[in-house]
């Protein structure tokens, strides 16, 4: 009897392992996909700010160049830079948004799949009790 034990309790380890690494997969896999998405949310606002700086440099040049601060000499330049700020804040939010959006669907999809395995792992063994009680 007390094999009989131990042979069930090897095989609901092997059932919650192998659920286990099923849901990581899934989960990794998920992440994965998302890694891009979190890239741009990162890299979008810094060039928005490289453009923004680059906008600056520009009408400071103008500035230079024609030894006055006339609104044409540094028009251009402030333009440019407020143009790239926008775009960049306008890729950096919406995907910020959207990160999120699917990360928090990510854990609530893991959360699924853990409570799933759980359940399959409990009536493995209930079945198991079942059958060791039958005459």
């Amino acid at each position: 009897m007390a094999e009989e034990g131990q042979d069930d309790a090897v095989v609901l380890e092997a059932v919650d392992d192998a659920l286990g690494r099923s849901m990581d997969s899934v989960v990794a896999n998920l992440r994965v996909r998302l890694s891009g998405m979190g890239t741009i949310v990162g890299v979008a606002p810094f060039l928005g700010l490289f453009g923004t700086v680059t906008g600056l440099i520009a009408a400071f040049r103008g500035i230079a160049t024609t030894g006055g601060g006339g609104l044409a000499e540094v028009s251009g330049g402030i333009s440019e830079a407020l143009v790239t700020t926008v775009i960049g804040l306008f890729v950096a939010m919406p995907a910020l948004w959207a990160y999120n959006f699917f990360t928090n669907r990510i854990e609530a999809m893991s959360l699924g799949l853990e409570n799933n395995a759980a359940r399959i792992v409990g009536r493995v063994v209930r079945r198991a009790l079942k059958a060791h009680r039958a005459p």
